[in-house]
C-alpha cells in the first residue's frame, strides 16, 4: 500500500480584499494517498458557522465581523498536516451625509 503526505496544490490567495455585502470563496485544493481532509479556521479557531464544503470555503453577504485570518488545514494521517493562510479584508464605504438648511428670511 502506498500514501502520501497531504500538500497543498491550489492555495487560498494570501490577502483577499471584499466589499462589505458580497460575497467570496477561498479555494484550498490538496493532494496526498489517502485524499486529505480540509479543515478551516478563523483565527485559529474553528468556526461552526462556515459555509465550507471541501476545499472551499464561502463566505456569504460579508459583513465586518468577517475579516480576519483563514487557515486551510490538509490533513490525512500521514505525514505532517499542511497549512495555508489568507487574510481577509473586508472594505467599508463610506457615507457621507450632508445636512443643509434652507432658510427664508
Amino acid at each position: 500500500m502506498f500514501s502520501a503526505s497531504p500538500s497543498i496544490t491550489g492555495v487560498p490567495d494570501e490577502k483577499a480584499d471584499v466589499e462589505i455585502g458580497k460575497d467570496l470563496t477561498l479555494t484550498c485544493k490538496a493532494s496526498g494517498d489517502p485524499h486529505p481532509h480540509i479543515t478551516w479556521t478563523k483565527d485559529g479557531v474553528p468556526r461552526s458557522q462556515f459555509n465550507a464544503s471541501g476545499y472551499l470555503l464561502h463566505l456569504v453577504n460579508v459583513q465586518k465581523k468577517n475579516a480576519g485570518s483563514y487557515m486551510c488545514t490538509a490533513s490525512n494521517g500521514y505525514g505532517d498536516d499542511v497549512t495555508s493562510v489568507s487574510v481577509v479584508n473586508v472594505k467599508c464605504e463610506e457615507v457621507l451625509t450632508l445636512f443643509t438648511s434652507n432658510r427664508v428670511f
